[in-house]
């Protein structure tokens, strides 16, 4: 344990989170057949949210928590959505607007479903 350093959290560039938004795309009918067929609220926009919030913490070197169910919502998308953004709020080089980070999210889901 004496040599144990944690890793640094990363910051990334706009263009480095479409280049993990490029691979969830690309691996988006994967990610949709995979999910947990037992979680009725996985469905596949949470899925690709999901997968999109896991690959961004990872690259970036932060952890990605648990995020809770509420009952109030038919899926996951909600509380990922907020999730993914408190995530991007951190890491990004330079912060998003509300919009602009819905436009980003609504293109991938888009693109992702197209495959």
């Amino acid at each position: 344990m004496e040599n144990y350093k944690p890793k640094v959290n990363i910051k990334i560039s706009f263009s480095e989170l479409n280049a993990i938004a490029d691979t969830v795309i690309k691996h988006a009918r994967v990610i949709v057949i995979q999910r947990d067929p037992r979680d009725t609220k996985m469905d596949e926009r949470s899925a690709i949210i999901l997968k999109l919030l896991l690959r961004t913490s990872e690259k970036t070197h932060n952890l990605a928590s648990a995020y809770p169910n509420i009952k109030e919502h038919p899926t996951h998308e909600k509380v990922l959505t907020l999730k993914l953004k408190q995530l991007l709020d951190k890491v990004l080089d330079s912060l998003l607007s509300d919009d602009d980070y819905a436009n980003f999210l609504n293109n991938v889901i888009q693109r992702a479903l197209n495959q």
